[in-house]
Order: C-alpha cells, then structure tokens, then sequence
C-alpha cells in the first residue's frame, strides 16, 4: 500500500498514476520455496544471509566476528514475525515496522 500526505488534489493525481503500476499476485503454498535467513552482527553492522537451496538449512557468514543475532524462514510461518528494512533519506530502520518512518 501507499501513504500520501499532500492536499487532497495531488494525492488523488499521484494516486491514480500509480493504479496501473500496481500488481498483485497470490502464490499458493505449495510453490513456495522456503530456506534459512540468519542475522549476523557485529557491533551497529549487520548481513542477513539466506541458505543457497530451498529448503537449505545453513548459512556462513565471512566475517569471523560476527555473532548469530535470529534465525527466520523466508515464508510466513506461525509464531514468526517478518523484518524490513527501510530507509529515508540518510536514515535506516531494521525491524518488524515496515511503516516506521510514517
């Protein structure tokens, strides 16, 4: 979705401009593919890394001193939280708000 904070003329322009660009897709279970994504850190810097196969379970991070901080699937599954990186401008947020900086 989008958020638009402008009068309400130029919402309904951008708005509209953006209908056609917009495309929605559904994929059914069954063709997911899902794999390990680690989060490493090392002091304010982190790498996500996925497992190279589906259904992969491992992931190797280069650095030798980076610590595991979570370990996720790259499909929805119960009980777990997604995580989005966002930025504006100089800024950058990692979390489970995509809308943080709404």
């Amino acid at each position: 979705g989008f958020y638009f904070n402008s009068d309400l003329e130029s919402v309904e322009v951008t708005a509209d401009n953006l209908m056609n660009k917009t495309f929605i897709d559904e994929i059914d279970l069954e063709l997911w593919s899902p794999r390990t994504v680690d989060i490493y850190q090392t002091g304010t810097n982190f790498v996500v890394l996925a497992a190279s196969s589906a259904q992969g379970s491992l992931t190797t991070c280069d650095s030798m001193s980076a610590a595991l901080a979570c370990s996720g699937t790259s499909t929805p599954q119960l009980g777990n939280v997604p995580f989005f990186y966002t930025s504006c401008g100089d800024l950058t947020h990692f979390g489970p708000d995509p809308y943080h900086f709404t």
